[in-house]
């Protein structure tokens, strides 16, 4: 035994203390913070410098919205339906009235392929140019031709500029109402509120050309029913006519009551159909040619007067929380790092080099990509 003397500290690998704790203290926690409090103040702080700026650079914005009812269609199309559906024919009462259906037709590819085609009145140089005072000159423009947008051939572009206007809308149904609303925003307050517009006109157009040709489908069919029609009622008169013919006394006999009661009905039936029919072609022939809007605008669509808001503290401030949680990660990370050079030296120059290598290898590939789409 040496005399006295107690056994010594035990020593890790690379001669530190065993004793180290894998979790840290409060205080711990607080020192490595403030060892490193350019991180956990400076990355929030330049996150939201970053943000800001951003948000004030970034072009302003403007919102036009529009909103509208679905008008309910007409008694005349039930009553049509109920007389087709007689017969075994579905001809469809409502085509589409609810408000569902115009919000899912505002967002419908051919629609919004119609609203990139048509023409706007637009300056060239756009809000940009308006702002800094430069010289334009205003023509009528497709939105292709107004957002400058390019990839590669015509078809493309116009699917592109498909893309960029659905991102650009906003369409909404109100439940407790049915009114439909939609909003377009764009750098331009006169081309929001002509886009708005036009998407309007858009959905009246399809709904006057599907009821036209709705309401000519049922012309065709209710006109040859009602030839149909006329020869049954002009046989059944026909019938009771010789009937009455040959039985001049029939009210002396009950079997011929029985029988004149029967034609008379049979008559009757005849010309209550005869008589529907004839009020649903002529409703039909009206239909087919009428032209009168089936929406009802609620809102009109109106120049912006403001452009939107921008929310930047609403950013920043996420901004900073975002970057203080990187920054006190950034700070645990350091001083994780720290460590490990002073516990086991050897360990952490394995580490740096295996990170430069890293990074060369990056960099290598980024030389070779650019080399690469130079030469194509």
């Amino acid at each position: 035994m040496n005399g006295g003397e107690g056994p010594g500290p035990a020593r890790g690998p690379a001669g530190g203390p065993a004793a180290s704790r894998a979790a840290l203290t409060p205080l711990e926690a607080a020192n490595v913070l403030l060892r490193h409090w350019r991180l956990v103040v400076g990355v929030p702080l330049a996150l939201a410098f970053v943000v800001g700026l951003v948000g004030l650079l970034r072009p302003r914005e403007y919102t036009s919205g529009a909103s509208f009812m679905p008008n309910q269609g007409s008694s005349n199309n039930s009553a049509l339906a109920g007389i087709a559906a007689q017969f075994g024919v579905n001809i469809g009462a409502q085509a589409g009235n609810s408000p569902e259906f115009y919000a899912d037709l505002l967002n419908s590819h051919d629609l919004l392929r119609s609203a990139v085609l048509s023409r706007y009145a637009s300056s060239r140089g756009g809000a940009a140019a308006a702002d800094s005072g430069a010289a334009s000159s205003t023509g009528w423009r497709d939105l292709v031709q107004i957002w400058e947008v390019s990839a590669g051939d015509s078809a493309r572009s116009v699917e592109k500029a498909i893309t960029l206007l659905g991102r650009r809308m906003t369409v909404g149904v109100r439940s407790q109402t049915g009114v439909v609303e939609v909003a377009v925003h764009t750098r331009d307050p006169s081309l929001s509120r002509q886009i708005t517009s036009r998407l309007i006109d858009l959905v009246n157009t399809f709904n006057l050309e599907t009821r036209q040709s709705q309401a000519g489908a049922q012309r065709k069919f209710i006109e040859g029913r009602l030839q149909v029609s006329r020869r049954q009622l002009l046989q059944s008169e026909d019938s009771l006519q010789a009937f009455l013919e040959h039985n001049r006394s029939y009210q002396n006999s009950p079997e011929l009551q029985f029988e004149e009661s029967r034609l008379q009905r049979h008559v009757d039936l005849r010309q209550q159909v005869y008589t529907s029919l004839a009020q649903s072609y002529e409703q039909a022939r009206i239909d087919e040619v009428r032209t009168t809007p089936v929406i009802t605008v609620v809102d009109p669509p109106e120049l912006p007067a403001r452009p939107d808001r921008r929310h930047l503290f609403l950013y920043v401030g996420i901004a900073l929380v975002l970057g203080g949680i990187v920054g006190i990660v950034l700070a645990f990370a350091a001083s994780y790092l720290e460590r490990a050079r002073e516990m086991d030296p050897g360990e952490f120059d394995e580490f740096k080099a295996g990170w430069r290598s890293m990074l060369a290898d990056v960099r290598g590939l980024a030389r070779r990509l650019r080399r690469r789409r130079g030469g194509a």
